[in-house]
């Protein structure tokens, strides 16, 4: 095998690699070093702005009293996602647009209000996507985030670039009032929001109805290792806000949404498959505020052959003086099966004791000899294009052997009345 993809690199980051041979006799010495560096995370701004709508007159701290269905009393511009303070009382308000993530990776959000508050995010721009992620249920000093756990949301992961619909609800009684939404961006400490949500990454939500996009065409699939396969299509429209990719495996799998690129981007590599005998199948759809378009048209590809993943998990448990059980975890779907390795003491050498077949997780060894002496084992994969890497390594002992007890001796037998005794 002459290839390998890293797919645990991140962006903007340069990476060096060696790489050694290695077999029974040892490592061989290291090639010659080699670098790249990946590219810049795709990022995005927003218009600058976001609208705030209040109803004025509603009693009361309940998010649920405000009417939200009904026109707003006043319709005011942010420029943050952070409104007045101390600017009235008994008025419901909803804060609503689109935050464009300017990085990918991990978000965290805050909320901080007087009185409650309910902070929603979309998984896109459709408002009916979005979910609560975090709430006050009492009410917090101006840009207090911490008072309570539930102001905080989990980390979310968002695409550089593309645009998620935000929602905001306000609802304050009598006393002081504020509102703001903070977040700390990937890379940045989780303890408190770096800042306010500014308005460079924010955008007005319009009620305009919006145009769903055409749908993409050419879909096209290429395997390029035996755990990735790159994407690719055609751009039929002008005003998506990004694409979303499905993948199923086999014919008969179910789709799901495995990744989403920004609008105008064609192409996707999907990386960290199974290598598989079977297809994987893809398919392609451009989204924006106004719906889903409909599906490019449906393509499949295999991975390229590959030897398959190499076992990991391996335990093994002595169940008597003759037998020990191993177990390990199968994280291969192209293997025809394992073999498995056992040597003698640590310094003993390793020799082949068995195979099982494909989907095999356990094995039991038996005929041993009771020992002291661990018996140490290994296990890997294989297919027709060779052997996975080795398994961790494991190892026991079988159990002590109990020897038959000595028969008794100098047996006497008393007779009695009624009775024998035996002494």
């Amino acid at each position: 095998m002459t290839g390998f993809s890293d797919i645990t690199a991140v962006f903007s980051t340069q990476y060096y690699y060696r790489v050694r041979a290695y077999n029974a006799g040892g490592d061989s010495a290291y090639s010659t070093e080699a670098s790249a560096t990946t590219p810049a995370s795709p990022g995005g701004t927003g218009s600058g702005s976001i609208v705030r709508e209040v109803w004025t007159n509603i009693a009361g701290t309940a998010v649920s009293a405000i009417p939200t269905g009904t026109t707003p009393n006043l319709t005011y511009t942010l420029t943050k996602l952070e409104g007045p303070t101390n600017w009235g009382v008994n008025y419901g308000a909803r804060i609503r647009g689109y935050i464009t993530a300017p990085n990918s990776g991990n978000y965290t959000f805050w909320i901080a209000s007087d009185d409650a508050s309910q902070l929603w995010l979309s998984t896109d721009t459709q408002p009916t996507n979005k979910v609560k992620i975090a709430e006050v249920t009492g009410w917090t000093s101006p840009e207090a985030w911490n008072w309570f756990s539930s102001q905080r949301s989990g980390p979310l992961f968002l695409n550089g670039g593309l645009r998620y619909y935000v929602e905001v609800l306000h609802k304050q009684g009598g006393g002081g009032d504020n509102i703001a939404v903070g977040w700390a961006r990937p890379g940045e400490s989780k303890s408190a929001p770096s800042q306010v949500v500014p308005g460079a990454q924010l955008s007005p939500y319009s009620t305009t109805p919006v145009v769903i996009p055409a749908a993409p065409s050419g879909l096209d699939a290429v395997a390029v290792s035996g755990i990735q396969i790159n994407l690719s299509w055609t751009d039929n429209s002008t005003n998506e806000d990004r694409f979303k990719i499905e993948r199923k495996t086999g014919a008969n799998g179910a789709y799901a949404q495995v990744g989403e690129v920004a609008p105008s981007v064609t192409n996707y590599n999907d990386s960290g498959l199974l290598p598989t005998t079977d297809s994987y199948y893809y398919r392609v759809r451009a989204a924006n505020a106004g719906g889903d378009s409909a599906y490019s048209s449906e393509v499949g590809a295999s991975p390229l052959p590959s030897v398959p993943a190499g076992p990991n998990g391996l335990v093994a448990t002595a169940v008597s003086s003759s037998q020990i059980n191993l177990i390990w975890a199968d994280n291969a779907n192209n293997e025809t099966g394992f073999k498995i390795e056992r040597k003698t003491g640590a310094t003993g050498a390793y020799s082949q004791i068995a195979t099982v077949g494909a989907g095999a997780a356990s094995f039991s060894d038996t005929g041993l000899p009771a020992s002291t002496t661990p018996f140490y084992y290994r296990v890997r994969s294989n297919n027709a294009f060779g052997d996975s890497i080795f398994s961790n390594e494991a190892q026991a002992a079988t159990l002590p052997s109990t020897p038959a007890p000595a028969p008794p001796a100098a047996l006497a037998a008393v007779a009695g009345n009624t009775r024998v005794a035996l002494v």
